[in-house]
């Protein structure tokens, strides 16, 4: 028999790496062996987890787009964005969370507006979200501490401050 152990959010998880919760909690995510879970199917989950993020915002609207370099269409009215989404889990190694943001198979370039407007990091582990906008991409990777994601106001905060952004850009 395998022992159980306690998963950050409580819920037991066989060891070995088995969920036994009965649904696929993110918490849970990185507990998976490797094929169990894929890099996409971890992109999946964080781009619904974006989705229902942006969905939980005052008249906001989302769908998935998964064309190239854009993830999600957001909506309020009649203003869209182009959202790309981008996730890690935290490396206890490096006690941080790291993310590639260039694109290309190559040689990796920054984003630009014209590939999309909203670049967005997911925790997954922490199931946490900030949002930045394009132009504000300086380097093609990115690290945060694991504890940049603990304040959940920074979803909203983050959302806000990148409209703005694009509204002037817009203007």
């Amino acid at each position: 028999r395998k022992e159980k152990k306690a998963a950050p959010n409580n819920r037991s998880i066989s060891g070995g790496g088995v969920n036994s919760c009965w649904f696929l909690c993110l918490c849970c995510v990185d507990n998976y062996p490797e094929p169990m879970i894929s890099h996409t199917t971890k992109g999946l989950i964080a781009e619904h987890l974006v989705a229902s993020t942006i969905l939980g915002f005052d008249g906001w609207q989302c769908s998935l787009a998964q064309q190239d370099k854009v993830d999600l269409i957001a909506w309020k009215e009649k203003r869209y964005v182009r959202v790309q989404v981008k996730s890690a889990s935290l490396r206890p190694y490096r006690n941080r969370y790291h993310f590639n943001l260039g694109s290309g198979s190559k040689k990796k370039t920054l984003p630009t507006v014209e590939d999309y407007d909203v670049l967005c990091f997911v925790a997954l582990d922490a199931r946490g979200c900030y949002f930045l906008p394009t132009e504000h991409v300086r380097n093609k990777t990115k690290w945060f501490s694991p504890t940049f994601f603990d304040d959940r106001n920074i979803e909203i905060e983050s959302w806000n401050e990148t409209m703005k952004v694009i509204d002037e850009r817009l203007r």
